[in-house]
């Protein structure tokens, strides 16, 4: 299971835990620095979000399903982190504290909900919920409609042309 690994030897009567010492998780999104190939930003099933870098190892940052993780390209203290449902978090002081960004977005996201940082500008971002919204000086805006659809599962901008994305 998510849980760990366990052995029954009476059909299933009893189970006992074996998992003991296995270091072992599953990543939704991982997110590498540009600018530090050591600094590692994590997003884990059941373990939340981790930032790993080579002078502190793995910290835990957040908990719950972390379902998200980005690194800004042009500085890596601005950290992003998800759980489950598009709850989106920011830090600007590379993970000692986040705060909440996407909680003025009304619509539900999908359980690996998409972000995407602008390709020339770090400030804008992009994020999949019903509909593609934009953040620009400090607000989320729809820049689509798909009216009556589902929850956005995937979504890219193009590096090349940001104003085109596929969702």
């Amino acid at each position: 299971s998510d849980g760990g690994i366990f052995r029954s030897s009476n059909d299933g009567a009893d189970w006992e835990d074996i998992s003991s010492g296995l270091q072992i998780s599953q990543f939704y999104r991982i997110s590498v620095s540009q600018n530090d190939p050591n600094k590692i930003l994590t997003a884990a099933q059941d373990n939340g979000t981790n930032l790993f870098s080579a002078e502190d190892g793995y910290v835990h940052l957040l908990g719950a399903d972390g379902t998200g993780a980005a690194i800004d390209y042009t500085n890596d203290d601005i950290l992003y982190g998800s759980i489950q449902g598009g709850e989106w978090r920011k830090s600007t002081n590379g993970g000692l504290s986040f705060i909440d960004l996407t909680g003025s977005i009304p619509e539900g996201g999908a359980w690996v909900t998409p972000l995407e940082i602008h390709p020339s500008d770090p400030s804008i971002l992009f994020a999949g919920y019903e509909n593609v919204w934009k953040y620009e000086n400090g607000e989320w805006d729809p820049i689509s409609d798909f009216s009556g659809s589902s929850t956005l599962r995937a979504m890219r901008v193009s590096p090349t042309n940001p104003d085109v994305i596929l969702a």
